[in-house]
């Protein structure tokens, strides 16, 4: 600062230049700054992406063909409102495409909600809370000691399970009028949800055909609050997504930890999450060489519990449709919109599909189911 005592025109000049000069250095930090910081948040982004557990390979050496597997990629880029397109083979990453946003996006992935929750029933088994399938649900939530005065007694586990437990989405939307789903997700309390639920199921006769009613799934989410303790989503934490490497900021379900988390849906995802339910059921309750869910378990829940009159399914496990495409057998998890995980066991593939919500999900579940058939399971080189 000298110089700015200066007198005389030289001096002003000199001025000037150190003014432009600090000034030029100011701008210089500033932009050195924001270039740090978003190379900063960049290698984060880098490092979780390296360290979520997933391990990434090429298609070939996964013996698959690159042009089938990247032409799926295109065909759902030019047809659909497209999120994402991840393919696993052997447990590892082959291909992965996203069309809006990033491997860091999540996304509601609805119904696929429930396999989540079948999951959790798994755990619950396991760990004693719930005897096993057939015990009636109006014990396992503490009412219906007389199976003389209540019908709901009829109704176990398993009806809810596998959605043949006697009552619709309908039927509990009456019954629910006094539960909104803010109360019910929030801060409804355990006693007076109960007291509901019990008036509820005691109108019901479970019967053996199956009925797409994802409420089944709310009840099972309810049980698993009841006789743990905690909500459905700590338990799932602490019992699934933590040993799988999906932190806390890494998803979301809704409802909070003391309340009741929503079991028809709900869950927000990345891709390459759901990829990771699909392959802790792939490799039979095992991830990373722990044993997260009963062998028996993840075997009950991708058979056929109860078949379906029609379509082309062949029916309904515990969570996970299943399905067969080109002589494999297929199950797979579908929310609305066409949010989906598929697993081909024998194939040793997990295909996973994200798109942009809409009403109705019909148009592009067929489409990934299409992509399956056209391009995935074709591209498989070697059957091991």
């Amino acid at each position: 600062m000298i110089y700015s005592t200066l007198p005389g025109a030289g001096g002003e000049y000199m001025n000037r230049r150190i003014k432009g000069l600090i000034t030029f250095i100011i701008m210089l930090c500033i932009t050195l700054a924001i270039t740090l910081s978003s190379f900063i948040i960049d290698y984060r982004e880098y490092l979780g992406l390296k360290r979520d557990g997933w391990e990434k390979s090429g298609l070939k050496e996964q013996g698959m063909d690159l042009g089938l597997v990247y032409s799926a990629g295109e065909y759902l880029a030019d047809e659909s409102n497209a999120c994402s397109l991840i393919v696993a083979r052997h447990g590892k990453i082959v291909y992965e495409r996203y069309y809006k946003g990033n491997w860091s996006n999540y996304n509601n992935i609805y119904g696929i909600t429930k396999c989540v929750v079948a999951a959790l029933i798994g755990a619950a088994l396991q760990q004693g809370y719930i005897k096993d399938v057939n015990q009636p649900f109006g014990e396992v939530i503490g009412c219906c000691q007389d199976p003389g005065k209540n019908r709901g007694r009829e109704i176990t586990v398993k009806h809810l399970l596998t959605m043949t437990s006697g009552f619709t989405d309908k039927e509990y939307n009456e019954f629910s009028f006094n539960y909104t789903t803010e109360q019910r997700q929030k801060n409804i309390k355990h006693v007076e949800l109960m007291e509901g639920v019990r008036a509820f199921i005691g109108s019901i006769e479970a019967e053996e055909r199956f009925e797409n009613c994802s409420t089944s799934y709310d009840f099972l989410s309810w049980a698993i609050t009841g006789t743990t303790g905690t909500s459905a989503n700590k338990f799932a934490y602490e019992n699934i997504f933590m040993k799988l490497g999906i932190s806390k900021k890494l998803y979301r379900w809704n409802g909070k930890d003391k309340g009741y988390s929503s079991g028809s849906g709900g869950i927000y995802m990345r891709p390459r999450d759901m990829a990771k339910l699909g392959q802790l059921y792939l490799d039979k309750g095992v991830w990373k060489g722990k044993q997260l869910l009963p062998l028996k378990w993840v075997e009950e829940s991708t058979k056929v519990q109860v078949r379906f009159d029609n379509g082309e399914d062949a029916g309904f496990g515990y969570g996970w449709r299943i399905t067969e495409k080109l002589g494999h057998k297929v199950f797979y998890a579908a929310g609305r919109g066409g949010q989906a995980i598929y697993v081909i066991p024998d194939l040793d593939i997990v295909v996973v599909h994200t798109i942009v919500s809409r009403s109705v999900d019909e148009p592009e579940t067929g489409m990934i189911k299409d992509i399956l058939s056209e391009y995935i399971i074709p591209a498989v080189k070697d059957v091991n």
